[in-house]
């Protein structure tokens, strides 16, 4: 009698303890945390990197998996198929599909930081399609992508984040007056013809900036 109720005891004792032990998180789910973890290889990450993860493919001629991480994020990997390297890796965010980083190229934490909503002190809508032409005339300023001034004294398109915002101003060939460039960018170092020439003057791929680093956003 005295085995079989130690025996009772000892079962109650297990099950107790394995009842009240927290939910083990799923590992099969990426986290951010991961994300995080996992962009420190660099260019060093591949397909196998997110074998364990669940996932889904999305893609339509390439082949393309997608991996939910929460309300706010999602990752997609694509490439020509999982023998080659990705082609890209990109954290997106779910409010705006067209603002993602490359986690092998960009700093995870900081995207995420800047991402906030709260973050953002003033928006600078796009001039009204109809209205330019108008705005033109009168010498305003045409904003032609709307973008954000952030708290922390940097910038953001919808697709991309910026240190600096710069006013160029300079005459254009022919002009009979001044005109202005407005830019977001990483670095100081443009000057007004460079800016004249990005703006779809020039007739060589060189001279126009790359949108990562830098963005013509208005223009008067």
């Amino acid at each position: 009698m005295k085995k079989i109720v130690s025996m009772i005891l000892i079962f109650l004792i297990i099950f107790s303890i394995t009842g009240c032990s927290p939910k083990k998180e799923d590992d099969n789910t990426l986290s951010i945390e991961k994300v995080i973890e996992l962009s420190q290889k660099g260019d060093n990450l591949s397909w196998k990197d997110f074998e364990k993860y669940k996932s889904k493919e999305v893609g339509f001629g390439l082949y393309i998996l997608e991996y939910e991480i929460d309300d706010k994020y999602y990752l997609i990997i694509g490439g020509r198929d999982s023998k080659e390297a990705p082609m890209y890796i990109r954290l997106v965010r779910n409010e705006n599909k067209d603002d993602y980083i490359d986690i092998r190229e960009e700093n995870v934490e900081n995207f995420i930081k800047l991402g906030s909503s709260s973050d953002v002190i003033k928006t600078y809508e796009k001039t009204d399609p109809e209205l330019r032409e108008e705005h033109i005339s009168d010498n305003r300023l045409v904003t032609y992508v709307k973008y954000y001034e952030l708290n922390d004294g940097t910038w953001k398109t919808d697709k991309y984040h910026y240190k600096y915002r710069l006013e160029l101003e300079g005459r254009m060939p022919n002009a009979v007056r001044d005109s202005k460039f407005v830019i977001l960018s990483n670095t100081k170092d443009i000057t007004f013809e460079q800016a004249y020439l990005a703006f779809g003057v020039s007739s060589s791929m060189e001279d126009y900036f790359e949108e990562k680093e830098s963005v013509i956003v208005a223009f008067q």
